[in-house]
């Protein structure tokens, strides 16, 4: 791997520091200039005359100081996007500037050239674009690019790395399953318990997809930390309270909430289990769409389309 050796902090630290100096030097002249501005004012109208030069001097302060807003805005927005293309790259040592450009809802124009300023800026060290083949290439300290090898051995610790987290995910989830088939049969109420089916049917068909395509891991990472939790503390707690046998305000009011919340939860769980079917759809459409148009073309619809 040659992460260590394509990364340079010092640069982007230099560079960051001269960002917050950039925006600090130019508010503060901005700030100058205001100030000035309205003394300026004060005693043109209190002596009665202009003081045209001194506010051309003012205006000068503005100029610079909203240059030095714009280059440090510039600065740091380029460092923001440096620590994402970071993220996206990880340890790979060939990346697709496309994955890039997805990643960030950039264009493949944009990214090649933000990039090379980056690798300009020592930003990225022993790092080259292979225009030819739209790819960020990072080598080693002697510029010797990834072999194959070394490709095929970082496609394969990716798929096992993906496939072991998938497993734990999965492990997991079986044991949140577990647990809202046990609230489900010691809640006693009708309606809340068709409630809880619904949750449990879509929470299975989640946990399906991502075993399937363990790449849609992320997609589920807040249903994993937070709504199933939740969801399962909220069953918790209306098992405790429907226990207590009494009908009183408080024990009431609280079940009536926590099973009128069940029902956007279930809607909640229906819209995850959707949304992880957007690629294919986006993919099912563009087929469609392309198959249409090569039978028009082809004269073989009849002129349905």
């Amino acid at each position: 791997m040659y992460k260590p050796e394509n990364f340079s902090k010092k640069s982007v630290l230099i560079n960051s520091f001269l960002s917050k100096f950039l925006k600090i030097v130019g508010w503060g002249l901005v700030g100058l200039f205001t100030l000035s501005a309205l003394v300026l004012s004060t005693i043109s109208i209190i002596i009665g005359w202009a003081v045209i030069l001194p506010i051309q001097v003012c205006a000068l302060f503005l100029i610079i100081g909203g240059v030095c807003i714009f280059k440090g805005k510039r600065l740091g927005d380029q460092i923001s996007r440096y620590k994402k293309y970071c993220t996206i790259i990880s340890n790979k040592n060939i990346i697709p500037v496309e994955l890039i450009a997805e990643s960030t809802s950039k264009s493949l124009k944009f990214i090649i050239k933000d990039v090379q300023k980056m690798i300009d800026k020592n930003y990225f060290i022993n790092t080259y674009i292979d225009k030819r083949n739209n790819q960020i290439v990072l080598t080693n300290e002697d510029g010797v690019p990834p072999t194959y090898e070394d490709i095929v051995y970082e496609v394969e610790e990716d798929e096992v790395e993906n496939s072991n987290e998938a497993d734990m995910i999965i492990k997991k989830g079986m044991d949140y399953l577990r647990q809202i088939k046990e609230a489900n049969e010691n809640i006693k109420s009708e309606s809340m318990c068709k409630k809880i089916i619904q949750v449990e049917d879509v929470t299975s068909k989640i946990f399906d997809v991502v075993k399937h395509d363990p790449s849609k891991l992320i997609q589920i990472q807040k249903f994993m930390d937070y709504y199933i939790p939740t969801t399962l503390k909220l069953l918790n707690s209306y098992h405790t309270l429907e226990e207590q046998g009494i009908d009183r305000e408080n024990i009431t009011t609280t079940m009536e909430s926590i099973e009128s919340t069940m029902s956007t939860i279930v809607v909640a769980f229906e819209n995850q289990l959707d949304s992880l079917f957007e690629d294919e759809a986006i993919d099912i459409s563009t087929d469609i769409t392309v198959l249409e148009n090569m039978l028009v073309q082809e004269g073989l619809t009849g002129g349905k389309f």
